[in-house]
């Protein structure tokens, strides 16, 4: 690795940018902010990148149509002697890999650093930006927690893919991971880069950042000989959690039913049981980002110590408190056909099922919710929940209709001003994206409501 950076770049533009503290640190470089807001500099290590093989990245990437991803677009190569480029990113942000370092690996630092909530919507939102990649037809070659940047302020979920000059069409880079996240066909130098092998690659910094252990490493690997990690990242040895082999088991890290849905479990069983050796079977990062959101929706907190846990779970496993208590909401989304009756109304567009947690914070219903649209459009604020006294506050987010319909006849219009439902399994309601009308269909949120002690 080079030395001690310079104090200022300069760009092939001839802009000049002064160095800050790095961000992050790879094999190939190091990622440094600069006092140009949204802007951060990759300075890479002359003796491991070809300038020109770089530069030809480099605009290859340019010309890509990047539009609604959060992606760290290059802007320009660097000059005067140095080997990197500019980056576009947004302000105060950091790697990934901070959640995994021994300050936030403590039950104490997993908590102080945003706790499970934080995590899994740190991780969608990456997610999000990697399937936006691959539904292009484009693979990111290197994903790890190095490469992916996020929010340093714990109240925002944001998440950018960064070292972008990799990007390639799926199936014609040349194989290039970070250390214990290459797919085991490229570890063992027998496959290429592609939209598979990055799914492994999030799926390992999925279950690792969740739970803080790798889900190859199990106690017979970390306590072993060199050579059976190797082994092992190969995909020669079962992974950590195999139903019938118990061979690489693990004592380390956080029980997994404490941090991983029962939807995530099983995304990890492909992904490390059958998708070790068949890339084909494992899960795409699509499927991945739908159950991490969900997964995320179903959590409250905990007001004892401040954690987040699963709704289902009676007590808190971080301070054996007593869970809080919360409204939860069970829905169907989709579209709705009021000409049609029953179960049939529901029968056009793609249908999502899910459960939503009310605890004593408000919870944001967003168009995925309705649509199970996913990116930035999916984020689309539509509505805020907060639980009242005698029931629900509804408060319209966005300048689209909403309207809550109760039974087949009464309907209310909802808006900016906060407006209270009733929690009563005897007149339930859907929230409609659109004026529910028998001359079209529209989207529906409907509701099952359960109060407390009905969980």
């Amino acid at each position: 690795m080079f030395g001690a950076p310079p104090e200022t770049v300069e760009d092939t533009r001839g802009e000049v940018y002064r160095l800050g503290p790095a961000l992050g640190r790879g094999g190939q470089g190091a990622v440094y902010a600069t006092e140009t807001p949204g802007r951060v500099v990759k300075l890479l290590d002359t003796r491991a990148v070809d300038e020109r093989a770089l530069a030809s990245r480099i605009r290859f990437v340019r010309r890509l149509d990047l539009d609604g991803l959060h992606i760290a677009r290059p802007l320009e190569l660097l000059a005067g002697g140095h080997v990197g480029y500019v980056m576009e990113l947004l302000d105060d942000m950091g790697p990934l890999e901070a959640l995994l370092r021994p300050e936030a690996s403590t039950v104490r630092g997993y908590i102080a650093s945003g706790g499970l909530r934080r995590r899994l919507g740190l991780l969608a939102h990456a997610g999000e930006a990697l399937a936006g990649l691959h539904a292009r037809g484009l693979a990111f070659v290197d994903p790890s927690p190095k490469n992916v940047f996020v929010s340093t302020d714990l109240e925002h979920h944001e998440a950018w893919l960064i070292d972008t000059d990799n990007i390639t069409v799926s199936g014609e880079g040349d194989p290039l991971y970070t250390p214990e996240y290459g797919a085991p066909e490229l570890v063992k130098g027998d496959g290429r880069e592609s939209t598979l092998s990055d799914a492994y690659a999030f799926a390992v910094m999925s279950f690792r950042i969740l739970s803080l252990v790798h889900p190859l490493i199990g106690d017979a690997i970390h306590d072993g000989e060199p050579e059976l990690e190797a082994e092992a990242l190969e995909g020669a040895w079962p992974w950590i959690d195999h139903p019938d082999d118990d061979r690489n088991r693990c004592s380390r890290g956080i029980p997994r039913e404490m941090v991983l849905s029962p939807v995530l479990r099983k995304l990890s069983a492909r992904a490390f049981g059958a998708g070790l050796g068949d890339p084909l079977a494992r899960p795409s990062v699509q499927a991945w980002v739908d159950a991490l959101q969900s997964a995320a929706d179903a959590t409250v907190r905990c007001p004892a110590c401040g954690s987040t846990i699963f709704i289902t779970t009676p007590t808190c496993e971080w301070c054996d408190a007593a869970a809080p208590s919360a409204v939860v909401g069970q829905f169907v989304n989709g579209w709705l056909d009021l000409e049609a009756d029953g179960e049939d109304a529901l029968r056009l567009g793609r249908i999502r099922r899910g459960v939503i947690a009310l605890d004593d914070g408000p919870f944001t219903l967003r168009r995925r919710h309705f649509s199970g649209a996913t990116g930035l459009y999916g984020r689309q604020p539509i509505a805020r929940l907060t639980r009242a006294k005698r029931g629900v506050e509804v408060e319209a987010l966005a300048d689209l209709p909403l309207v809550a319909r109760f039974g087949s006849e009464r309907t209310v219009e909802l808006g900016p001003r906060p407006r209270t439902l009733p929690l009563d399994h005897r007149d339930p309601w859907d929230l409609h994206l659109g004026h529910p009308t028998e001359r079209q269909a529209n989207r529906v949120v409907q509701f099952h409501l359960l109060a407390e002690g009905q969980r």
